[in-house]
This record gives structure tokens, C-alpha cells and sequence, in this order.
């Protein structure tokens, strides 16, 4: 996939899919708390989420969907975040 196509569709695919967050970490003994950046990204298709980790690092989580849909009885997908 060509650079900016690939900038582009990784834009779009954390804008729809992922979460951007701030933490504040407390730490004992330091004169000030830490801030910590994240980007989380979860889908059933860990392909697309294979080239966000080659391109940007990070762990990939299996999340195992014991959930189900309370009308239909079908279960929802398992996914990887």
C-alpha cells in the first residue's frame, strides 16, 4: 500500500475503531504526577490490526466474547485489541 494511502487509511480506520486517552499517573516520591498517552484500537479482523503493529509497535490482545445478543441468542464476535 502506497505511504499516504496507508497514512490515510490507519487515520481513518483509529478514528472509526479506536480511543485516544490521556492517564494521569500519581507517583510516590516525585515532586510531580506523569501523564501517559494511549491508543487502543479493537476489531475482529487482526490483519488490520497487524499493520498498525508493524508500523507503529505496540501487543496485540485475543479478547474471548462470552457475550451474547439478549434478543437473538447469537453470540457477539470474538476480537483482538
Amino acid at each position: 500500500m502506497e505511504k499516504e494511502l496507508q497514512k490515510a487509511w490507519i487515520a481513518g480506520f483509529i478514528d472509526g475503531e479506536g480511543c485516544l486517552s490521556i492517564s494521569k499517573q500519581m507517583r510516590k516520591n516525585r515532586p510531580s504526577d506523569a501523564w501517559r498517552p494511549s491508543v487502543t484500537v479493537a476489531n475482529t479482523n487482526k490483519d488490520s490490526l497487524n499493520i498498525l503493529k508493524e508500523e507503529y509497535g505496540g501487543t496485540l490482545y485475543f479478547n474471548k466474547e462470552k457475550r451474547s445478543n439478549k434478543k437473538t441468542g447469537v453470540k457477539w464476535s470474538d476480537s483482538w485489541t
